[in-house]
């Protein structure tokens, strides 16, 4: 094989990695129909410990009202859900895949009230003004096409003094996303983004490095909490 067929291969093969990457960013953004089942069944394994780290800290209580954007196959659904076990738990996402997902994963929650989980977009909730005492996002502010306007929608949605927790895999720590799929950040900016929303006195949470139990991969997080102001 000569230099030149070498280097079309090479090139070829470099293709068809960036295509196999866009798809796979694409249907992580919003799974869709056989292979967004698939990768929501990945989500199931790599996205456990953010999840269940996340809730951890959100302090929540028995009577709590919380909202999830974008809870994908609804793990941490199910954990907000054991936590207030008296309370509501409410969530929406950008795929209809997930959302019925989400439902069979928490049906017994969702038969007696307790979980309510719907189809929609960030930007435009479905709930009223000043309802939830949490919300929070994990691994999804990175596809809000207008971050600060869906930041915007859940300060609306949170009481006085409710708290708001957003979970990231900081940039420099997973591939850069497409322009037009979404935007890694780091802490820093979505602090940035959070202050242009209304949002005041954020605080910074990070994981080390160390092995999920589950997936057995090193995982990177900061979670991002911070009150609404009266």
């Amino acid at each position: 094989m000569s230099a030149q067929q070498r280097n079309a291969l090479v090139q070829r093969f470099n293709e068809l990695k960036g295509g196999l990457a866009r798809s796979i960013d694409a249907q992580t953004r919003k799974p869709t129909g056989l292979l967004g089942r698939l990768v929501g069944s990945t989500m199931v394994r790599k996205n456990d410990a953010a999840a269940r780290w996340t809730v951890s800290l959100l302090d929540l209580q028995p009577e709590s009202h919380v909202l999830e954007v974008g809870f994908g196959p609804g793990m941490a659904v199910q954990y907000a859900s054991e936590k207030a076990s008296e309370g509501f738990v409410a969530g929406i996402d950008y795929s209809e895949t997930m959302v019925q997902a989400a439902r069979k994963r928490n049906a017994a929650a969702i038969r007696v009230g307790r979980v309510e989980l719907k189809h929609g977009d960030a930007s435009n909730l479905p709930n009223p003004e000043e309802f939830f005492d949490k919300a929070f996002a994990i691994h999804s502010i990175m596809f809000w096409p207008k971050p600060v306007d869906c930041l915007q929608e859940l300060r609306r949605v949170l009481k006085p003094n409710g708290l708001l927790a957003i979970t990231i895999v900081p940039k420099g720590r997973r591939p850069d996303l497409p322009t037009d799929l979404g935007t890694i950040y780091d802490s820093n900016e979505v602090a940035e983004k959070l202050s242009d929303a209304g949002f005041q006195d954020v605080r910074v949470e990070v994981i080390s490095p160390r092995l999920c139990t589950r997936s057995k991969e090193v995982i990177w997080l900061a979670f991002i909490l911070i009150h609404r102001s009266a």
